[in-house]
């Protein structure tokens, strides 16, 4: 009998440590991001369009109208996943009828519980009849519920003859990967935009992976 109960506990502890050893844990594989900008600015209407996918370690984007106008862009870089964290380190060219610049663009996100933060400097220099200039987008938000987030958004672009700096409200309707942000830029005199209505689609896909667990 005691051969049995110890039988017993070897086996159950056998079984704790495998489990504790082995720890399931998410891993993203890859990642696509679809996302349509309508641009309402004091003289006109702006569509401008992106296409990004993220193959493990891998990143590719491709826009259009987005970094000058009527021009694509294509990038290729890094993508880094750390807990709620996501890098890309993206480099590229804008490229259009009579134009070529470089494009450096690095990604930072944050999404966690009820914080997402979003940040995009870049830095575009000019090869052939396209400015050189500096351009960020950031959006933090807070998320009172799933579906539901408010945050606060900036734009910023400067180049040798242009300054434009925008801020203002964000609220931003998510289900399901898909999302509408819906932008109010602050009517300042040094900006040109008024509204900003954006369309997209963004899904991690995942893997369990087993971790080893720190004793």
């Amino acid at each position: 009998m005691k051969r049995l109960l110890v039988s017993g506990l070897f086996v159950l502890c056998s079984i704790g440590l495998y489990a504790q050893d082995s720890i399931p844990q998410k891993e993203i594989t890859h990642n696509i991001a679809v996302n349509a900008y309508f641009d309402f600015t004091k003289q006109s209407f702006l569509p401008f369009f992106s296409l990004a996918y993220d193959y493990n370690k891998f990143s590719i984007e491709a826009r259009y109208n987005y970094d000058i106008t009527e021009n694509f862009s294509l990038f290729l870089g890094a993508a880094l996943y750390k807990n709620n964290w996501k890098f890309r380190i993206m480099q590229g060219l804008t490229f259009g009828k009579d134009n070529v610049g470089i494009c450096i663009s690095p990604v930072t996100v944050y999404d966690g519980d009820k914080i997402y933060f979003y940040n995009n400097p870049q830095l575009t220099i000019n090869i052939k009849n396209v400015p050189t200039y500096f351009s960020h987008w950031a959006e933090v938000y807070y998320k009172p519920l799933d579906f539901f987030w408010l945050g606060i958004a900036d734009r910023l672009y400067f180049d040798s003859e242009i300054s434009d700096v925008t801020f203002g409200p964000v609220v931003s309707f998510n289900y399901r990967g898909f999302f509408i942000n819906l932008n109010y830029w602050v009517p300042l005199k040094i900006t040109e935009n008024r509204v900003t209505v954006l369309l997209g689609y963004e899904m991690d896909f995942v893997r369990l992976k087993k971790v080893k667990a720190k004793n």
